[in-house]
């Protein structure tokens, strides 16, 4: 009985451990993409294999591996982020940390590309939370709804029911972010106006 019980844990411990090969790059980008500070990313990342290791059967279970991680470490970073609340307000207002936009990935994009990105920055910084969650989901990990369902808990078919609502709130608000960005480029200067003399002068 012994051998039988140490084989089968010899047996989850290496499924485990391929497993864990296999999603923590992406657990950690998902991390990371949330929280404003590395060390916390890779606490909440340790924390999530925890978890997934203490209900070992679950994890090599589920059809949707990558999924149940991110479930499992969005409740660790809201746990964290709960008992951490006023401590992380402070320190963010003191040093400065909390980003206004997610850097850009590639720094030779074109002017065209940067105004497109900050229009829907501005767009998705306006939407609720759920909102903001769910588009991330579909649009940076690009899950299927299924793995969404995973993710949030939450039956199929209200994911698509929120991830449609939510598109739709989101384009609203990309309308009203065009708008506004045309109006400020209406009132900047070209560069010909901003260097052509001021022709009073030499009068």
């Amino acid at each position: 009985m012994r051998r039988v019980t140490s084989s089968r844990a010899e047996s989850d411990r290496a499924a485990f451990e391929d497993a864990y090969r296999e999603t923590y790059s992406k657990t950690l980008a998902y991390v990371l993409r949330r929280t404003v500070d590395l060390e916390d990313a890779h606490d909440v990342v340790a924390e999530t294999y925890t978890v997934a290791w203490r209900r070992v059967k679950t994890f090599l279970g589920t059809d949707e591996p990558q999924a149940w991680l991110y479930g499992v470490a969005r409740k660790q970073m809201h746990n964290r982020w709960r008992s951490n609340r006023r401590l992380l307000l402070l320190r963010e207002k003191a040093q400065g940390t909390l980003p206004t936009k997610p850097a850009p990935v590639d720094p030779s994009w074109s002017a065209e590309k940067r105004d497109e990105y900050e229009l829907v920055w501005t767009a998705m910084s306006r939407l609720s939370i759920k909102d903001q969650e769910i588009l991330r989901l579909a649009a940076f990990e690009e899950l299927s709804h299924e793995e969404i369902g995973v993710v949030l808990n939450t039956p199929v078919r209200r994911v698509r029911s929120m991830l449609y609502r939510a598109r739709e709130r989101l384009n609203v608000e990309l309308a009203v972010a065009e708008q506004q960005q045309e109006g400020e480029s209406r009132h900047k200067p070209s560069e010909g106006q901003r260097n052509e003399p001021d022709q009073d002068t030499h009068r």
